[in-house]
């Protein structure tokens, strides 16, 4: 930790699966949204484009599409994936 964690990238990348399940669960439960899935956190591009790491993504099944949209165009824009019929959130890289 110490210094490392300082760092918003490198803190993003040390987060561990089970820290980003509690963040995923209690998403769920202050918007009675979603479902916590298993998935994969890749870390980046560049000289990183093979890397990923489990994580726990918050999915939703309802209307991903118009959702995709209206969280793109919020201010600051929210990047999100939809993968077999659900809209993925990685909270990996999203302050606590």
């Amino acid at each position: 930790a110490g210094q490392w964690s300082k760092i918003p990238s490198l803190r993003y990348i040390a987060a561990t699966r089970e820290e980003l399940e509690r963040r995923v669960h209690a998403l769920m439960a202050e918007t009675g949204l979603g479902e916590a899935v298993a998935g994969e956190s890749v870390l980046g591009g560049g000289s990183t484009p093979d890397q990923s790491v489990a994580t726990c993504l918050f999915a939703i099944r309802q209307s991903p599409e118009r959702l995709e949209k209206q969280l793109r165009l919020h201010e600051p824009p929210i990047i999100t994936r939809i993968e077999k019929g659900a809209l993925l959130i990685d909270l990996r890289a999203v302050e606590p």
